[in-house]
């Protein structure tokens, strides 16, 4: 079910976009499942969180799929993503519009190769479609509504335009061909790991060479911090990428992107929470 994509289209799926300029991109990686097939897997590595192909949920109620979730279960092992989390996944594939429109081919194309990647649950107005429960009440209050996220495409006046839209609900019960859930599971990650190819992000930005060093110091700092195998030099580690995030928010907007920003941030973030536990 799920489409092999070669390395050329996986790399325009994590462009970052703001405005007409192209960005660097956070890696996602495709993996495959020994129940669901080849390619049946997204792995974020800013998060350690493994996201189901949200076709392979399509057509089915909030109230069904919640119950599968146990041994034995259709989804075992996975749970449902939170608004959030959404959120965030659709921001380390470089789609950071919410609830808006847009005909900038550069976005177009971001968000027809992730639905590519995700797995699109149908069409709609003749293009591929994503849309996703996820497992966050709506904010009505109302304990039987939940949130999704949705992009698709349409014409616009002689252009191609997606939308991606947060906040529609459904109920517990409500199942529809077009409609999937967001579904993941954690893995086993390893800091140091995650440490690396945070580093090799900021590599990948390009930035000036003074504040690209300023930056180096502080992940070498925390990589061996790390590296000396003391449990309680975590929290100098925590305390150096504490300081990258303070200094990567002083170059926010001015030598490094908005998205790129929420990029590092969020990756480095993912680091102190699981050291953190």
């Amino acid at each position: 079910m799920k489409r092999v994509l070669g390395n050329m289209i996986l790399a325009l799926c994590f462009l970052l976009v703001s405005g007409f300029q192209t960005q660097s991109f956070a890696a996602l990686e495709e993996r495959s499942d020994p129940d669901f097939g080849a390619g049946s897997i997204t792995y974020d590595s800013a998060t350690g969180l493994e996201w189901l192909d949200v076709d392979f949920s399509a057509n089915l109620s909030y109230n069904f799929v919640s119950n599968q979730f146990g041994e034995e279960g259709d989804f075992e092992g996975f749970r449902y993503a939170t608004h959030q989390e959404v959120l965030d996944f659709l921001a380390e594939a470089g789609i950071s519009l919410i609830d808006e429109s847009i005909t900038n081919p550069i976005v177009v194309t971001a968000c027809q190769n992730f639905i590519e990647l995700v797995g699109p649950t149908g069409n709609f107005n003749g293009y591929p479609a994503v849309w996703g429960i996820n497992g966050t009440e709506s904010p009505s209050g109302s304990a039987v509504f939940y949130r999704s996220v949705q992009i698709n495409g349409y014409l616009w006046e002689g252009e191609v335009s997606y939308l991606v839209a947060t906040g529609a609900n459904y109920n517990e019960l409500y199942n529809y061909d077009l409609l999937g859930h967001w579904l993941v599971r954690e893995t086993v990650v390893d800091p140091e790991v995650m440490l690396q190819k945070l580093s090799e992000f900021v590599i990948s930005l390009n930035i000036k060479q003074g504040i690209s060093n300023s930056f180096d110091a502080k992940l070498s700092s925390a990589l061996k911090a790390l590296d000396d195998l003391n449990e309680n030099n975590d929290v100098a580690a925590i305390n150096s990428l504490n300081a990258f995030i303070n200094a990567v928010e002083a170059q926010r907007g001015k030598e490094i992107s908005e998205a790129d920003a929420d990029s590092l941030i969020s990756q480095t973030q993912a680091i102190i929470d699981l050291l953190s536990q």
